[in-house]
């Protein structure tokens, strides 16, 4: 847009010294397109600051024991307020409810390996969180086997040294 600078000689009394080139003749139309996109745009930001209302917080993105804790904060929201937990995995486009009620957290267990989206969203639909991913991912067989083994060996050793000093305590 470009402004140009009128004279005062040839500005009429009503009119600003400053105008747009494009809106010297400000005619009703203008005023219409101008009014309803200054609308759209307050109803949007409007609709935005709603749909993030709810905070959805977990308390780790990688899992590899399958479990893990989801937890939403919603300042203004009415005690009364049901919360809808929505699941979902990458491959699924609709999202499943897998919780309703007035609790704030819940732990996920028992997962398999994949990645799951979750969204909370207020019963009425009038408020949403932000979308989070968790992506679950076991330990591997060998890895498993290896806790196994070193579980094992602590075990062992411990039951030698209660052994042990269970037969010096008798000797003395």
């Amino acid at each position: 847009m470009y402004f140009t600078k009128a004279t005062v000689r040839n500005t009429r009394t009503g009119r600003s010294l400053f105008l747009p080139l494009g809106f010297r003749s400000f005619s009703l139309h203008k005023f219409i397109f101008l009014s309803l996109t200054s609308l759209v745009l307050v109803l949007v930001s409007a609709t935005s600051s709603y749909a993030q209302a709810i905070k959805l917080e977990t308390d780790q993105a990688i899992s590899s024991a399958g479990y893990y804790q989801l937890s939403w904060d919603f300042e203004d929201a009415p005690t009364d307020t049901v919360f809808i937990v929505d699941e979902r995995t990458s491959e699924m486009s609709l999202a499943t409810p897998i919780y309703s009620g007035k609790d704030t957290a819940m732990v996920i267990s028992g997962k398999p390996d994949g990645t799951y989206i979750y969204q909370v969203r207020s019963a009425d639909n009038q408020y949403q969180s932000n979308a989070i991913e968790v992506v679950v991912s076991h330990h591997s067989l060998a890895t498993a086997f290896r806790f196994f083994v070193l579980g094992a060996v602590v075990f062992i050793v411990l039951l030698i040294v209660i052994l042990r000093g269970n037969k010096v305590t008798r000797n003395e």
